[in-house]
């Protein structure tokens, strides 16, 4: 990824985890703070897995297409 873009999805997965509770949900998809608060930042780009663990934390209340519309493409094409 070009240095001087971010992750454009970021702010999904900004906005869903409070900025106080960052730790603890890092700890369940097995990060650390810091590297969870480089994805929310949009420096960092979540791998397919990532969201994946991402949707399973949240019970599917962030998919992996709210995180990677790109990598996982609309639903509704696959019918």
């Amino acid at each position: 990824m070009d240095e001087t873009k971010t992750w454009p999805h970021h702010g999904v997965l900004r906005d869903w985890i409070p900025r106080g509770r960052r730790d603890l949900f890092a700890a369940r998809i097995g990060l650390s703070e810091h590297t969870l608060n480089a994805y929310c930042a949009g420096q960092r780009v979540p791998s397919g897995e990532l969201c994946l663990a991402i949707e399973v934390a949240t019970l599917g209340k962030l998919t992996r297409l709210d995180l990677r519309p790109d990598l996982f493409g609309d639903v509704t094409e696959a019918g």
